[in-house]
């Protein structure tokens, strides 16, 4: 039988951990079917990954097509991804880069009972850490004032000034570089992109940019031949 005193303490610590919304360790990890174990968050009532996609595989087994040929990447149509500059020792701290023929294939980047993060999660991402409501939807740099981009992203892996990172929101971004179409890699350390799964165009998709010297995030559409990183969400 517990004691009086080991009662109250039990008590204060269920108000703690409702109110501060925390949750046991093993409720804060997640496996994809590759076996990789991520770090999760809550961000404004969401669970997100507090880390980059690093799967090699589809959510039903099948494999991805890794594709390291620069001069194939231009004519894909199809899903693909790499590491970035084709250097296998980037997954564990950068993730993968898929392009958005993966993002887009029915059988699933994310483990059963997450997604990849659509616009509309992203938003309602950026709206709890500042973002005014009728920024929400423009396509350029958005919340700068807020510091919006500060907030999601790492303090470490960009380059100098990183302007305004204080990753206060625990989401962790990091300068992870990208793939163009042509097929070359860039912006290491200096910006990082992250594909939706949401789309107004045909062959096109949203997607987040965050930079070293950018204190907002930008949203543009890109097309599905570009390769960026990937979060997911809980459903």
């Amino acid at each position: 039988m517990k004691t009086k005193s080991e009662i109250t303490l039990c008590f204060l610590l269920s108000i703690l951990i409702f109110t501060c919304g925390c949750k046991k360790d093993d409720d804060k990890t997640l496996t994809d079917v590759d076996g990789n174990n991520y770090k999760t968050i809550t961000i404004g009532g969401n669970v997100w990954m507090a880390e980059n996609l690093r799967t090699t595989k589809f959510n039903d087994g099948s494999a991805i097509p890794l594709v390291t040929d620069a001069g194939q990447w231009p004519g894909l149509n199809s899903p693909a991804y790499c590491w970035f500059e084709n250097n296998a020792s980037n997954k564990n701290t950068l993730g993968g880069l898929y392009n958005g023929y993966a993002v887009k294939d029915s059988r699933g980047l994310c483990p059963t009972g997450w997604h990849v993060a659509s616009d509309q999660d992203w938003i309602d991402l950026e709206l709890s850490q500042g973002m005014k409501q009728t920024d929400a939807f423009v396509t350029d740099d958005r919340g700068v004032d807020e510091n919006v981009g500060g907030h999601l992203k790492a303090i470490t892996t960009w380059d100098a000034p990183n302007s305004g990172a204080d990753n206060s929101s625990g989401f962790s971004a990091l300068g992870t570089g990208y793939r163009r179409p042509p097929g070359e890699f860039e912006w290491f350390r200096k910006y990082s992109g992250f594909y939706t799964s949401s789309t107004s165009n045909p062959g096109y998709l949203w997607m987040r940019y965050l930079g070293h010297d950018m204190k907002g995030i930008a949203r543009y559409e890109r097309s599905l031949q570009y390769a960026y990183s990937i979060r997911c969400i809980k459903d």
